[in-house]
Order: structure tokens, then sequence, then C-alpha cells
């Protein structure tokens, strides 16, 4: 990328040449500690993605001294069968003396010009609260959730039981291909995931392990036979051990599986278990029924930063829910407006033949404000629920039985593929 000139003094770069990653690692380090500054050199040298990553940086243009950062991450995500392009945007920061001059302003705008030219279908970011809905985010998809047991609550289960049926042992390469299975299994339950393949999870139990994303895996065995995995985080949010990860059981193998995680967690001095799974994990009604509880979590802000590109993508889907619902067979123009605009879907004999600009005014009409789109379309909160706290969502009842069809809710959960 050409350097985009900000001032006399300040320019916009793309970091690509190995010293100047290493400058940006020192930088992210000192933002946000040494895990950052290894998760840095990692994903922008060894990781298969690293490529396509891009790192922006606003730079003083005499020194070359980096003032502030943002990264786009390439993910590829499975939105209900179909494979679509997401980008996180990561790692961001400024140094303190140089905050409210308008720099993640202008870097996010980069951020978006690579957005358009990569074929990105979504974005998403962790961020910290309320600052990324300025840029169009809003928060979708859970992320770090909180379900915790006290390791007493699982003494009664460990004297009944006696020695656990499982085994765990840590993963090597070569079990790349069984850990790629049971976790393509996993994820089939979920209408959004994260698609991984065989070449991330080298990465994945290697180089990440020097990084704020290290996790212990390991391979579950029964009776010295493959039956799944399970990841433990080393570090994240609370005290307790984190499950970060794990495959789907038979509902006994996840009480096994229990006894070995909290033996773990004595070993470690940690007073819980936190499973960071989404809701219908089996492994979270095995613990809820032990007696644990949801402590609350945190959600992905994401942003569709091309509505009419992200329906083009899913069309295979939203026909499919259209078929065999009661718009089976249904023709006319459905309008969805988000106040500062609006796309058709056009419908003839109950498939949608034309995605673009409305011609006219005719047919059903949803009002939607913009920052909704996300975690409706995506499956993650409902109408009704909205309409609570939006009272301008407006459409009349066919209008918003036709978008529930086509937006059902849906379970979704991201993994990282790093």
């Amino acid at each position: 990328m050409t350097p985009i000139k900000l001032d006399a003094n300040r320019e916009i770069i793309t970091i690509a040449e190995k010293d100047d990653i290493e400058r940006l690692a020192v930088f992210n380090g000192r933002m946000h500690g040494d895990d950052v500054a290894g998760m840095t050199r990692e994903l922008a040298i060894a990781h298969p993605d690293a490529p396509q990553m891009r790192w922006f940086a606003v730079i003083q243009t005499e020194t070359r001294e980096i003032l502030s950062t943002v990264s786009l991450i390439p993910w590829t995500l499975d939105y209900d069968g179909v494979s679509i392009k997401a980008a996180e945007m990561g790692i961001v920061g400024t140094l303190e003396k140089w905050r409210k001059r308008g720099f993640i302003s202008r870097l996010v705008n980069q951020f978006g010009v690579s957005l358009s030219e990569g074929g990105y279908v979504l974005s998403h970011i962790q961020g910290i609260p309320y600052f990324y809905r300025q840029y169009g985010y809003e928060y979708a998809v859970p992320l770090e959730t909180h379900y915790c047991i006290e390791l007493r609550f699982l003494q009664n289960n460990i004297k009944r039981t006696g020695e656990s049926s499982l085994s765990l042992r840590n993963a090597v390469n070569a079990d790349i291909p069984v850990l790629e299975k049971y976790y393509t299994e996993h994820v089939a339950h979920l209408a959004i995931s994260t698609i991984r393949g065989e070449v991330r999870w080298k990465f994945i139990i290697g180089e990440s392990l020097k990084t704020g994303y290290a996790a212990d895996t390991y391979v579950v065995e029964h009776r010295n036979k493959a039956v799944g995995y399970v990841r433990i985080a080393r570090q994240g949010f609370g005290d307790g051990l984190i499950v970060s990860e794990c495959s789907r059981l038979p509902y006994e193998h996840f009480l096994s599986l229990l006894l070995q995680i909290a033996a773990i967690a004595k070993e470690r001095g940690k007073p819980y278990i936190r499973l960071n799974l989404e809701a219908g994990h089996p492994a979270v009604k095995a613990v809820l029924d032990q007696g644990g509880k949801y402590e609350g979590g945190y959600k992905w802000q994401i942003r569709i930063p091309d509505i009419r590109k992200f329906l083009e993508t899913i069309g295979l889907v939203l026909n499919d829910r259209l078929e065999g619902s009661e718009f089976d067979g249904f023709s006319g123009m459905f309008r969805i407006h988000w106040y500062r605009d609006e796309i058709a879907l056009e419908i003839s004999d109950g498939e949608i033949v034309r995605i673009g600009p409305a011609k006219g005014r005719e047919g059903y009409v949803i009002n939607i404000p913009p920052n909704l789109l996300a975690p409706l379309m995506l499956g993650q909160s409902t109408v009704a629920e909205c309409r609570k706290f939006y009272p301008d969502i407006r459409g009349s009842t066919r209008a918003v039985r036709l978008f529930n069809v086509l937006f059902p809710q849906l379970e979704g959960f991201l993994y990282w593929p790093y």
C-alpha cells in the first residue's frame, strides 16, 4: 500500500517487512503485554493466513516511530452451510499521548477499504465496550462465556465414581487429523462457526503456545482409543481453569472428563472450572447438572460492511428457508430498510431472483435500525426481543413473519483459528 499522508509529519502505512514486524511486535507488547507481542510475531510470520493479514499503522514520517495500529486477521466462517470470508479487527492501540487525534478512525477507514478489496462479508472484533459502535459494530455472537462450577461440587461425584474411565494425553502433530475430525463434528451442531482445516491446527498446537491464546490441547481417550479432545487455556478471564474448547462426547463421558479436568485444576491451584463453550454444548449441561452456574459472558461485535454482498453470499440458504414455509410459492418484493438505505429482495414463486435497489415502493417492508442488522441477520436476536428496546423497528405482521423466516434464531460460536 502506498503511504497515506495524514499531515506533514505523519502517515499511514501497511507493515510487511520482517524488521518492521518486529517493531510492531514491540509496540503491541508495550500497549498490551508480552503475550500480544508474541502473538503479533507468530501471526505475522508463522500463521498459514499470514499472507492475507494486514497490519496498518500510523507512524512518524521522519523517525518511523509507530503511534497507532489496527490489524486485519482473516477468518473463514460457516453460515448455515455456506462458507463466508470474515475479517477480525484485532490488536488495536494508540500511544497514550497520541490519543484523541482521530488516528483509529483513519485506520478503521483503511481497514474498511481492505474489507472491500478482499471480498470480506463480515467483520468482527472483541473490543472494549461501546467504543466500536461508532464504526457500525454491534454485539452479536457469544464470546467468553462463563459456565462455572466449584471443585467442591464435584467431590461427591469423585467419591462415587472412583477411577475415571477416560484419560488425557497431550496432542502432537500426528493427532491433527483426529483433532480436525472431532472439531468438525462438534461445530456441525452450530449454524455459525469457524472453519479451521488441518493447516491451522498445526499453528494452534504449535506456535500459538507463544501467544496470549496459548492452550494445552489434549486427546481424550477411552480404553486407549481417541474419542475426542479438550483444550485448556493457560490464561484468561477469571481465576478458574478455563476449558476453551471441547469436542462432543456422550453425557456420561463428560462426567468422567470433569474429574480429569478437576484434577488439573487442583494441580494448578484453581478454585473452579469455567467452560468457555456455547450454551447448547453437552458439557455445559453436565456442569449445570452438577451444580454449576451461568455467570454471564461477552460477545463478538460484528459489522456487515456490504448488506447486498452478504445476502447474495447466503442466497441459497435464504431460498432453503423460504421452501416449506408459509412463503413457499410467494411472489413479491420484500424491502429491508435501515433508515439510511435499503435493499430489496425480489421473490418469484418462493425463490429470491434478485437482490438490489428497490424498484418503487410496492411490497412488504420492514424498518430496522442499522445497528441491529448484524445481530438479527445472524440469528442472534429476534425482532420481538429487539422491539422491547427499539420501537423504531417497524413493519406489518406479515413483513415481520417473512423476515423471521429468512433470518431465524441460530446458535453460533466462534472458536479461534489461531
